[in-house]
Order: C-alpha cells, then structure tokens, then sequence
C-alpha cells in the first residue's frame, strides 16, 4: 500500500491540533463567562455596600457632661389604669437632641469622602475588569475564527488532495483494466491455437488407437480362441480327475466305514482275586480292548474302574487272551476297531 504524502500528515496533525483548541476553548469559554459574571457581581456587591455607607450616616458616640449646676429631671411617668377591655400601652421616650459637634462633622465628611473614592475606584476597577474580559473574549473569538479559517483551508486542501489522488487511481484502474483486457485478448488467441494443436494431436491419437485398438482386438480374439481349446481340454481332464477323486473318496469312505461289528469267538473267564472273594467283595469293571484286522487283541485298557486295583488287572489280563471275529467295512475288508467289554465279579 502507498503511503500518503509528508505534508498531507503534517497537515493533518495541524488540523487536528486546531480542532482540539477549538474543542477546549468551547469546553472553557462557559467557565470564563461564569467567572467574569461572579467578578461583575463581586463589583455590584461592592457598589451596593458602598451605597448603603453612603445612605447610612455612621453613628458616632460621645458622651458628653452635664454643665455644673444643672440637674436633668426626667418627667414623671403616669401609670396607665389597668381596664378590663383595654392593654396597657407603653409610651417610647423620645430621644434626647445632641448639639453638633464641628469634629464629628469633619470626620464625617472625611468618611463621605472616603467612600465616594471608593465606589468611584471600585467603578473604575469594575470598568477596567470588563474592557480586559471583552479584550480576552475578542482575542479568544479571533483565534478561534483563524483556527476554523484555517481548517477550512486545510479542509479544502484535504478535498483538493483526496480529488486529485481519486483522479489518479482511476486513471490507473483504466490502465490495469486496458492491460487486463489485452492479457485476456492475448490469452483467448493462445487457447485458441492450442485448442486447435490439441484437436490435431488428439483427431492423430485416435487414428493410432483405433489401429491399436484392431490389432489387439484381433490378437485378443485368437487367444481368446485359443483359451477356449486349452479350458476344454482342461475341462475334460479335470472332469476325469473328479470322477476318479471322487471315486477314490467312495471307496475312503466304504473303506472307513465299519459295516459289520467285531464279536468274540473265545472268551477266558477272569480269575476272581482271592482277597476279596475272603470279604465277599463284588464288582464291576469296564474295558476297552482294540481288536486287530486279525480278530487278535492288540491292547486293552480301562475304560470304567471298579475302584480295586485287584479286579482291574484281573479283567485286563484276562482280556488280552480273548480272540474275536473282526469288523468288517464297507468294501468288504477286514480291519481295526474298538469295543467296550463289561466284566463281572460275583459271588455264587
């Protein structure tokens, strides 16, 4: 952003000045006005009591001797007669008439003197007060009319200012906008030209692509042909897989299935432990014996206890021996399996 020019600040802070000068001496002058109307009063008020000296003679006391030989008799002074209607009333003594004294005439005039020089002193004090206080205001009325003079001066300077620097910008918003609209001029024919290279290019592309297109389409049509063959013949292979997988997994399942259960062919009985036949104990234990493809017992072991060691071992020794017809599965075949045999011990 520009900055503004040394002398429009300076003339700014000029104006300011003058208009804060103007504000204060508006903000004082009701001040000076009440001030200089309390020293028009204080000057009345010395008028009007030098008026009252003047109308009121000052009473002067002297006391003076009676001459030798003369009594001063006061008068009698008869009592009214109380009525029952009528108040008593008072008589005032009348004062007694002083010779004048030719001293107390002399200080008398000196006084009158006195205060004539006074009041016309005080007046001419009075006087003097109002021409200064109408010389202040008529200093105080022309500097405010030269402040508000030269603010408008500066005002108009401002004005003239701000005219000008707005005729500048909008010679400079003409000159962008004439740049702007040549650039932009500039910028369409250079669209132009590349739109139409564009067009050139891409109309070339297109003629390759499509080209490009047929061939791998052709290419993509024999090998699509040639898939075809190989996923018949991988059908046909995996189709004689699956038959044989599943065959395969018939015959697994024939194979694990147990279609007919083993059963024993020779059964020893096992021998009772004599401990326990003497306290007449009896039980019964549950063994799981695994039964070869053979029909022989390859091992044995218990399932269900009978809660003595002696019987248990008894009924697996004596399971051992035992010999079985084999299981037979789904294919025919002899194989393993398992079969849970209860033994009983009783007493007869």
């Amino acid at each position: 952003m520009k900055s503004p020019h040394p002398s429009l600040k300076w003339g700014f802070v000029i104006i300011l000045t003058g208009v804060l000068h103007a504000a204060l001496f508006k903000a004082t002058l009701p001040n000076k006005i009440v001030e200089a109307e309390r020293q028009d009063a204080e000057v009345i008020e010395i008028d009007l009591s030098i008026e009252e000296e003047l109308v009121t003679p000052p009473q002067v006391t002297s006391v003076e001797e009676p001459p030798l030989g003369e009594v001063e008799m006061e008068e009698p002074v008869e009592e009214p007669v109380e009525e029952p209607v009528e108040e008593p009333v008072e008589e005032t003594p009348q004062p007694r008439e002083e010779l004048p004294d030719p001293k107390v005439e002399e200080q008398k005039q000196e006084q009158l003197r006195i205060q004539e020089e006074q009041r016309l002193e005080a007046e001419r004090l009075k006087e003097i007060a109002e021409q200064e206080r109408l010389e202040k205001l008529r200093i105080e009325n022309e500097e405010l009319e030269k402040l508000l003079a030269e603010k408008e001066r500066r005002d108009k300077i401002k004005k003239q200012e701000e005219e000008k620097n707005r005729l500048v910008e909008a010679e400079k918003k003409r000159l962008a906008d004439l740049s702007k609209r040549k650039a932009e001029a500039e910028r369409a024919k250079n669209e132009a030209i590349a739109r139409k290279k564009y067009a050139e290019e891409q109309a070339h592309k297109k003629k390759m692509a499509d080209a490009e297109k047929a061939k791998k389409k052709e290419i993509a049509r024999q090998k699509y042909l040639a898939d075809q063959e190989r996923k018949k013949k991988e059908k046909a292979v995996a189709a004689a897989k699956y038959a044989k997988a599943a065959e395969e997994k018939k015959r697994k399942a024939l194979a694990n299935k147990i279609v007919k259960s083993p059963y024993s062919t020779s059964r020893s009985k096992p021998s009772y432990p004599k401990t326990l036949m003497r306290k007449k104990i009896e039980g019964a234990v549950k063994v799981k014996v695994q039964i070869g493809s053979n029909g022989k017992v390859s091992s044995a072991s218990i399932y269900s206890s009978s809660g003595h060691g002696d019987f248990d071992s008894s009924a697996l020794r004596a399971a051992k021996k035992w010999k079985y017809k084999p299981a037979y599965n789904g294919l025919g075949q002899p194989v393993s399996s398992s079969k849970v045999e209860t033994i009983m011990f009783k007493l007869r």
